[in-house]
């Protein structure tokens, strides 16, 4: 793999492109119909893609983007944000076309990539072992705190945030008005993994303070 020289203020200004280019291609992207991760390979960056070998549904590797051995950026990216990257890498390489179809990323939960990073930058994915370094890793600011206190990343910046919303079927048949309403019996509700998203905690509190521990 090729050695990467990224310098730190190359690096900030990496993340700040990137964080000003989010908006607008989030709104591009959700101006139309977002593409799934699975679709066929078309969040694949890659420059080449050599020769193309996939059975439908089965072995479409979802949430690896892109050619890890001829990268020149390597980006560990939160799952939920796999509907705006392929136009906001667009976007970027219009910027920086030194970097087109070189860059490399991840969409897998931040624990999980977390637990990559731990172990020697090495992801095992049934047959497939691979081993790549990221230049940048997203999370939670909690996460991204506790790591720049342990001194394990070089400097955090932060660029985004969320706010938690309750999505509901169409046309709200149950009715959901508060989070309250969730605790009844009639309602089934699907939440990320705590063990693998920040974002669940928070999500955890928040139903904790609305209803206590039985909510």
């Amino acid at each position: 793999m090729q050695k990467r020289k990224w310098k730190p203020n190359s690096l900030l200004k990496v993340v700040g492109a990137l964080g000003v280019l989010l908006f607008p291609a989030a709104r591009a992207c959700f101006a139309q119909r977002a593409v799934p991760p699975w679709s066929g390979g078309a969040n694949n960056p890659a420059a080449y893609k050599g020769y193309i070998f996939e059975v439908p549904q089965i072995n479409n590797v979802p949430d690896l983007h892109g050619n890890p051995c001829d990268a020149r950026l390597v980006l560990f990216i939160a799952g939920n944000q796999f509907m705006v990257l392929p136009r906001l890498i667009e976007a970027f390489e219009a910027q920086h076309p030194d970097l087109k179809g070189r860059i490399y990323y991840e969409t897998l939960p931040p624990g999980i990539l977390l637990r990559q990073m731990e172990n020697r930058n090495t992801l095992t994915l049934g047959n497939l072992t691979l081993t790549v370094r990221p230049d940048i890793y997203e999370a939670g600011a909690r996460r991204l705190a506790a790591l720049a206190a342990q001194g394990k990343v070089r400097s955090v910046v932060r660029y985004a945030s969320n706010d938690l919303a309750i999505m509901v079927r169409k046309g709200n048949p149950k009715h959901i008005r508060s989070l309250r309403d969730l605790g009844r019996p009639d309602v089934r509700v699907s939440m990320p993994n705590p063990e693998w998203e920040g974002v669940a905690q928070l999500i955890e509190q928040s139903l904790r303070n609305a209803g206590g521990e039985e909510l």
